[in-house]
């Protein structure tokens, strides 16, 4: 009777063991398809986190200093020029980048497509 319940508890440690590697595998799985809304020209793509009246602020795979201007382009039909003066540029623990910045010559129609990214 012993080995039978000891059986069953291993089996159930297995199941649970397995439970949690699916987890974080799900989550892994998700966080790698996360799309890119925006290819940099120099190579690279950039998530927008928020849109404002005088900035942006972005998430990239690439740095940009301080004062340079970054160029690149909306992915998506129809496909828009995206230009951002560069303010700030911070790296962040998991490697990519956090770049603050004012987008330049942006469209009507490109600024509430951005704007709609970060809903």
């Amino acid at each position: 009777m012993k080995e039978r319940e000891q059986a069953v508890k291993e089996r159930e440690s297995v199941k649970e063991r397995e439970s949690v590697k699916e987890r974080e595998q799900s989550v892994k799985e998700r966080e790698s398809v996360k799309q890119h809304h925006i290819r940099w020209l120099k190579g690279g793509e950039a998530l927008v986190i928020a849109v404002t009246a005088q900035g942006i602020v972005l998430r990239s795979t690439v740095p940009s200093p301080p004062g340079s201007r970054i160029d690149g382009t909306l992915v998506g039909e129809p496909q828009a020029t995206v230009r951002v003066k560069v303010h700030t540029c911070r790296r962040q623990p998991d490697g990519a980048y956090v770049v603050e910045g004012r987008p330049l010559d942006l469209t009507r129609d490109t600024r509430e497509r951005l704007d709609a990214l970060t809903r």
